[in-house]
């Protein structure tokens, strides 16, 4: 049994790449939180990671490689991934931590744009509904890895919203972000910094 918290279809592969809370559901009793699954073949690999995994967020870059940020507190043997920014690219046999961000994710979005670029948006700072919202966002650029760049969250907006978990992003055919989370959205220019339209039931909803 693998009980899969988040699934990835590995691009070019008929494998899945699964990230988990440490269960010990695993066929060897092991209580290791990444893996692949081969479907073609019905075998699974165990993957190395440098922390905690649960309630991160993921997306694909342009290259195939799979973008994943944020997670858990330090929990059974692994260090709190909260900050984390990691790569899993194809055919590895771990999880690359590339950088910490400048603020603690649980629950984040992560959206790819067409230049390459990764938002990283919403999570709360702590686990458990009721902690603390992000008042930034964050960019993350494969071509300077180490680091992140931040924007302001717009304050109406983090007012409004309750929660931050897991925004809907997506990316416009002009190139702005339609971000949703909590009844609440924008139209954005997510790497500039910009917010360009609101929406959502408040009486400055301009749709």
């Amino acid at each position: 049994m693998v009980v899969a918290v988040h699934l990835v279809l590995v691009p070019g592969t008929n494998k899945f790449l699964y990230m988990e809370r440490p269960s010990g559901y695993h066929p060897d009793n092991s209580r290791e939180i990444a893996g692949t699954l081969d479907l073609t073949t019905n075998e699974w690999k165990h993957l190395q990671t440098p922390d905690g995994l649960f309630c991160c967020g993921h997306t694909l870059s342009h290259n195939g490689t799979v973008v994943i940020v944020g997670g858990h507190k330090q929990n059974a043997g692994f260090p709190s991934g909260l900050k984390s920014v990691r790569t899993f690219t194809p055919g590895d046999d771990e999880l690359i931590k590339h950088a910490d961000m400048q603020w603690p994710r649980w629950y984040p979005s992560a959206t790819l744009m067409p230049n390459g670029k990764i938002i990283i948006m919403g999570g709360t700072q702590g686990v458990g509904a009721g902690t603390a919202r992000n008042p930034f966002y964050e960019v993350w650029s494969p071509d300077l890895p180490t680091v992140t760049i931040q924007h302001p969250v717009e304050s109406n907006y983090l007012q409004r919203v309750k929660q931050q978990y897991y925004p809907f992003n997506y990316v416009m055919p002009d190139g702005t972000m339609f971000n949703w989370c909590s009844l609440n959205g924008w139209i954005m220019r997510p790497e500039q910094g910009e917010y360009l339209v609101s929406g959502g039931p408040s009486r400055e909803s301009t749709w």
